[in-house]
């Protein structure tokens, strides 16, 4: 009976750390996402900036 309930409370608390496991990594799976994509438009910005000065600097 005792053995029967721990092991029951073991198996719980696995799945409960299994799911809060998943959830947290969908959280950080989505903030590298969320990096990901801010550092391509940062990229965007400055290879347009770079041409820019680029530009400046023929023109001058």
């Amino acid at each position: 009976e005792v053995s029967n309930t721990v092991e029951n409370r073991r198996r719980d608390l696995i799945e409960s750390v299994r799911v809060r496991r998943d959830e947290k990594r969908k959280v950080l799976k989505d903030q590298i996402e969320a990096i990901t994509d801010e550092k391509k438009k940062l990229a965007k910005v400055c290879d347009v900036a770079d041409l820019w000065i680029i530009y400046e600097f023929l023109l001058s």
